[in-house]
């Protein structure tokens, strides 16, 4: 089995909403063998500069990340990403995870 290790994520949310970290989840597929451990998922937020939201409300904008992270994704993990709204409008985020593939 090989366990995916990301290093490093960065990534941009573009939009005219603003955001102040972005999440990325990675959870099993199936059930959780044991729901209450906290082994059961890797749960990551980066934040987004607050410096950002200086713009009018309304107007597109580029907000960035860029992390050091250490990520553990077993294979079968579902992952997704999503950002929480600071200020209302549509928000776009990408990431870019670079990391390597470890044998267990």
């Amino acid at each position: 089995m090989k366990r995916l290790v990301i290093e490093f994520v960065s990534g941009t949310c573009v939009g005219s909403g603003r955001a102040t970290f972005v999440r990325i989840l990675g959870t099993p597929s199936g059930s959780l063998a044991n729901p209450d451990t906290g082994d059961n998922f890797s749960d990551n937020f980066f934040p987004l500069a607050v410096a950002q939201f200086i713009g009018p409300a309304g107007v597109n904008g580029v907000q960035s990340f860029a992390q050091s992270t250490r990520i553990y994704l077993d294979p079968g993990m579902t992952v997704t990403m999503s950002s929480n709204t600071a200020e209302a409008g549509t928000l776009h985020c990408r990431a870019h995870l670079n990391g390597y593939f470890v044998k267990d």
